[in-house]
């Protein structure tokens, strides 16, 4: 669901009204906020009252920062994976600046993390494989305790020696 849907469905907003939370995660879909009307249209309204809705109920919302699809998607106009992973970190760190939300730079660790070999996209080159999800764990990791995800447990599919060299570019992504 994009974040515009929860924001109008029922049971996303009594769940999130249900009791006090610590920090929410907000993730919108897809390439929705690397596409400027798109956003400001649906992310950002969205975006405001989820927050608003979180604060009170005494929670710090966190923005989860995606990363691009490997397929580039020209049809938008993006020439390469680089310019999306620009274009998707314009549109997360503009609503993050206007309602001083914390924001988990995912997508730019995957840009890092990609530039090392490491295998991250399914081969639909959009969904994580087993290597992504761990980055973006460690990368949450990271951002929600402020700490430095190094030591973390490897989980299976990935060695210790991936885990390490993931959780390394996990500890230095922009933004932490």
């Amino acid at each position: 669901m994009a974040l515009h849907q929860h924001a109008s469905e029922a049971g996303s907003l009594g769940l999130l009204r249900s009791r006090p939370w610590w920090r929410v995660v907000l993730q919108e879909q897809s390439i929705l906020p690397a596409l400027p009307g798109e956003r400001e249209a649906w992310m950002f309204p969205a975006v405001r009252l989820l927050a608003a809705l979180a604060r009170a109920q005494g929670a710090e919302p966190v923005l989860f920062l995606t990363w691009a699809r490997k397929d580039v998607l020209a049809e938008f106009g993006f020439r390469d994976l680089r310019h999306l992973q620009v274009a998707l970190g314009e549109g997360y760190l503009a609503i993050a600046r206007e309602i001083g939300a914390a924001v988990a730079p995912v997508g730019p660790a995957w840009l890092v993390a990609a530039d090392r070999g490491f295998e991250l996209w399914q081969a639909d080159g959009s969904h994580p494989a087993i290597g992504g999800t761990y980055l973006a764990a460690c990368v949450l990791y990271a951002t929600l305790f402020r700490d430095d995800p190094a030591g973390l447990p490897a989980v299976p599919g990935i060695s210790a020696e991936v885990a390490r060299g993931l959780q390394a570019v996990a500890g230095t992504a922009p933004g932490l």
